[in-house]
């Protein structure tokens, strides 16, 4: 079950992150830069929570659960390809209305 759930809330942390990014109209370097820092605290989280002195304290069944889910080749296929299929409605949601249905100011952009 933990397995199953850590897998889970990383896609949920990558899904988000890349929604931002489709979401936002001005990107510069920092809005990428945080992005990115986000999903790297997010793993560095996991990795010092999965150690044995910390996994012991807040969760026992946690304990080497992030090395198998890093370790598996699989899990990153799923954490690479469904963050974009899952936002690719939204992408194409997005384009389409700036395409035929545009806004006054995507008119002046």
């Amino acid at each position: 079950m933990w397995y199953i759930s850590t897998i889970s809330f990383t896609l949920i942390i990558h899904v988000v992150t890349y929604k931002v990014f489709v979401e936002s109209v001005f990107w510069n370097k920092i809005s990428i830069t945080v992005g990115i820092i986000s999903i790297l605290f997010y793993y560095v989280s996991i990795l010092s929570l999965n150690s044995q002195s910390l996994a012991l304290v807040f969760q026992p069944q946690i304990l080497a659960l992030v090395n198998k889910v890093i370790g598996n080749l699989k899990v990153w296929c799923v954490i690479l390809f469904v963050p974009f299929i899952a936002i690719l409605p939204d992408v194409t949601s997005k384009i389409v209305s700036r395409m035929f249905y545009p806004t006054v100011i995507d008119k002046l952009m």
